[in-house]
């Protein structure tokens, strides 16, 4: 096994401009919400030409240039529709008036803020591979004008282009809390899981030849190699405008994500009679983790017809993975399409 670990902390200054995002379940249309192409995303609708895994050829994920709310977010798993309302991709002149920039753009998450009537919504479904879906979300004002909490789960249950069952869930809760007139605070959590992704062994032929024809959606290997996974994030964000001509800005979040299984599997060297050499990876429980966050301070000043807007941030995160320790091992040979139960071993 392996451990990882790394630090890093920013202080950045920049004159720009910014204003903060935010999504409510009543108007999930990401038409509406969209101020340009370039990917906007509400609920479970989504327009334009980019989303936070790709946007011109790179993933502002995966070079972590993602926020919430405007807020730096190391993101390690991904955000569930159970606490996050939708998600804008800044990229290009989209991003010109968006504070610290990217050349692979911005993934900005909004919350879905609970508001102060009471709501709940309900949404079924059922779609291919037997797909069923069944969704709750309810937003509850605890104290009038003050305090309010969005809560939700989603279970589903669908089988796959191999008509293997899989299974997950997920479930959210995000607060809201008008300390002040001119203050803010915000909580959230969110975690989801499941069994799925269980292994069809993948077929490497012993020349240029094709291998015999096996019958569509029909699983023929293992049941034991399911991958077990279980995602986290939550946070608490603080905003407010009761400082003169003053914006603060703070958050502080943690993501995470395990996988208790992870398998492959392969036939090798599979002959014209559809005869192969069986070999299946494991690995073992592994971790990725991290807290996160940023503080700034944003002062607005108006001279004439020109508005200038300068802001102050420091950017922090801890990260921790944990990862390796796989093993190997041949099971003999094996004929293609033809379920073979094996043991699993220790």
């Amino acid at each position: 096994m392996h451990t990882s670990r790394s630090y890093a902390c920013a202080l950045a200054l920049l004159f720009t401009c910014a204003s903060p995002a935010y999504a409510q379940r009543a108007g999930e249309d990401a038409a509406a919400a969209a101020d340009d192409a370039f990917g906007t995303s509400v609920g479970n609708e989504s327009i334009g030409l980019y989303n936070p895994y790709d946007a011109r050829g790179f993933s502002p994920a995966r070079a972590g240039n993602v926020r919430i709310e405007g807020l730096y977010f190391d993101q390690q798993v991904e955000l569930n529709n159970r606490v996050s309302g939708g998600n804008t991709v800044r990229v290009g002149i989209s991003a010109q008036a968006y504070p610290f920039p990217a050349p692979t753009g911005i993934a900005d998450f909004s919350l879905r803020l609970p508001g102060d009537k009471p709501l709940t919504s309900v949404f079924l479904g059922y779609g291919v591979y037997n797909t069923v879906d069944a969704e709750v979300d309810s937003q509850i004002p605890l104290v009038k004008d003050k305090l309010s909490l969005g809560v939700g789960a989603r279970l589903t249950r669908y089988d796959n282009d191999v008509d293997a069952d899989n299974t997950g869930f997920d479930a959210g809760v995000v607060a809201r809390w008008q300390a002040f007139e001119n203050t803010e605070v915000i909580g959230f959590w969110g975690r989801e899981g499941g069994d799925c992704c269980i292994q069809q062994p993948v077929i490497f032929t012993g020349g240029a030849f094709l291998p015999p024809r096996i019958k569509l959606r029909y699983f023929w290997g293992q049941d034991w190699t399911k991958e077990i996974y279980t995602n986290e994030n939550e946070g608490i964000l603080f905003r407010t405008t009761a400082v003169d001509d003053w914006i603060i800005r703070a958050g502080v979040f943690r993501s995470i994500g395990w996988n208790d299984h992870n398998f492959g599997d392969l036939v090798s060297n599979v002959q014209p009679n559809g005869i192969g050499d069986h070999t299946i990876f494991a690995q073992p429980r592994q971790s990725f983790g991290s807290y996160s966050g940023e503080a700034r301070a944003t002062r607005v000043l108006t001279t004439g017809q020109v508005r200038h807007t300068f802001n102050v941030n420091v950017r922090a995160r801890d990260v921790q993975r944990y990862f390796g320790g796989a093993d190997v091992r041949t099971f003999g040979q094996a004929a293609i399409g033809i379920k073979t139960p094996l043991v699993e071993p220790v």
